[in-house]
């Protein structure tokens, strides 16, 4: 234990944790880029009032300072870096990676069984959610990554060996029997921990078996690794809010699963409640939680007093998002958490904790100002989608494939021009532009040039809008653009200077603009 506190209190040591990007930023200094394609870098800065300027660039890469960002494209794979100047004095120096082989080069696109399944998840289940994402289109539309969430575990105890096993009824044949069916149809394979002694659900964690677990699941074929944040050890010093613990238990797993061999994905799951948009990359996470658990509702609830009681609706999502758009890049997403459209109501674990809805204990149903609850609205499912994929948000499916689903939700969920937003070669967040009246409006930078405009009613009524360009700095209002609404996959009159829309309450008006 000694040599831990030692080394969180020399991570902790100055003004700033060096393992985070620069304090003087509030962007990334670690940034990724697939070779011979569009890049950009949004320079933020942690002042807003402060002169800043680019220098040092690597060659085909220019300095946008209207916009105040970086871009270009490197076709030569390597490590290259320049140089962010604040107001003529201070140097912040910015690593850029080109590579083919990054681990997430888009976001994550796939299903977690917690939601729907919770701890009766089992090799059956995983068997016949695979079969039925292949016959509903799901796989082809890009939901690759199916993942088993808490509670696979042999119980409470680790087994005598220390070797992590699974529940024997549910997984008669082990987990490798899993990994191998998701493979050869087409999917990669996720498996879950924490960072402690305990999981959320109570059965045995990963804290000092990261080499024997990194092992064990290297042998079962594990793609990618979630790993959570309760019950974390103390460590001595801090506490399980601090930055330092928590880069120093993570990096310890990833390095654990780096030494496998097997190329194994760590998704962070610790809620942000430490930033880790500012270090998780650093780590070794290319994508990380960003909110606590998002919930089937557009009005969540927060419970201080108990941490497994979180519920973020919608409308919480949207109103943390504007602090962080700017960390997010290729190879470095933050997760809004798995997404809820499609559930309806159904799932246990995402109906919990929304305002004004409660749960009949003899039945099990969810009911909401005496009515049985259904989850979110149609518009507020849209509005869930879309702006998942303006965000650059991995797209974690956690409805149950195997039941039913309703049209417009599977019309939506594979939606390709809402997809290819989300998948978009440069991995740009959508810029939190503003809002005015109940209406936020977001921006979002495409690699062939095209810009992604959302407008979002947080009002109980529609409401009518007009977007102005000018406002938008990746537009010009002089310019004529063509317009495609990529929610109903139609094309929309020419525009110049504003658009005037209709927004369903709680709904969203999305855009794809391209300059004439």
């Amino acid at each position: 234990m000694k040599h831990i506190t030692a080394l969180i209190a020399a991570l902790l040591s100055g003004t700033s944790c060096m393992f985070a990007d620069s304090p003087l930023l509030r962007c990334s200094d670690r940034t990724f880029s697939l070779p011979s394609t569009r890049y950009m870098h949004k320079i933020r800065t942690a002042d807003s009032t402060a002169a800043v300027y680019v220098t040092d660039l690597p060659d085909g890469l220019a300095w946008n300072a209207r916009r105040k960002l970086v871009e270009g494209s490197i076709d030569s794979i390597g490590d290259y870096s320049y140089t962010v100047v604040v107001d003529g004095k201070y140097r912040v120096p910015v690593q850029l990676t080109v590579s083919d082989k990054l681990a997430l080069p888009t976001p994550m696109m796939g299903w977690m069984s917690w939601n729907t399944v919770l701890g009766n998840v089992s090799e059956s289940v995983m068997r016949e959610t695979a079969d039925a994402f292949v016959d509903k289109g799901l796989r082809d539309a890009g939901y690759r990554w199916l993942g088993i969430d808490d509670d696979w575990h042999c119980g409470r105890e680790r087994p005598a060996d220390g070797i992590a096993a699974p529940d024997s009824i549910r997984f008669p044949n082990g987990m490798k029997a899993v990994g191998d069916y998701l493979h050869d149809k087409g999917f990669k394979f996720g498996i879950y921990s924490t960072a402690a002694d305990l999981t959320c659900d109570s059965k045995f964690g990963s804290y000092r078996y990261e080499e024997a677990d990194a092992a064990k699941y290297a042998e079962w074929g594990v793609d990618f690794l979630k790993y959570d944040y309760c019950f974390v050890p103390r460590l001595g010093i801090g506490s399980d809010s601090d930055p330092a613990t928590a880069y120093y238990l993570y990096k310890r797993m990833n390095d654990a699963l780096e030494r496998t061999g097997r190329p194994i994905v760590l998704y962070m799951c610790e809620w942000g409640s430490t930033q880790p948009w500012r270090w998780a990359h650093k780590a070794g996470a290319p994508m990380w939680r960003a909110t606590h658990d998002h919930r089937d509702g557009w009005m969540g609830r927060i419970l201080e007093d108990d941490i497994h009681k979180h519920g973020i609706g919608v409308w919480q999502a949207l109103q943390i998002w504007p602090e962080f758009w700017s960390y997010t890049g290729v190879n470095r997403f933050s997760d809004a958490d798995m997404l809820c459209i499609g559930i309806r109501g159904r799932g246990l674990a995402s109906s919990i904790i929304l305002e004004g809805v409660s749960r009949d204990k003899d039945t099990g149903i969810f009911y909401k100002d005496g009515k049985q609850y259904h989850g979110m609205s149609t518009d507020e499912a849209h509005t869930e989608f879309v702006m998942w994929c303006m965000w650059s948000s991995p797209l974690m499916l956690s409805l149950d494939a195997r039941d039913s689903l309703a049209e417009e939700d599977l019309a939506v969920i594979t939606n390709p021009e809402l997809i290819a937003i989300n998948q978009d070669a440069m991995g740009q967040c959508a810029e939190y532009i503003g809002a005015e009246h109940g209406i936020q409006i977001w921006a979002k930078d495409l690699a062939d040039g095209d810009v992604a405009v959302a407008a979002v009613n947080l009002n109980d009524e529609a409401s009518d809008y007009t977007v102005d360009f000018a406002r938008i700095d990746a537009l010009d209002s002089d310019a004529v653009y063509s317009a495609r609404n990529p929610l109903d996959r139609t094309d929309m009159p020419d525009m110049k200077g504003s658009a005037a829309v209709r927004i369903p309450a709680h709904g969203v008006k999305v855009m794809r603009l391209r300059r004439k």
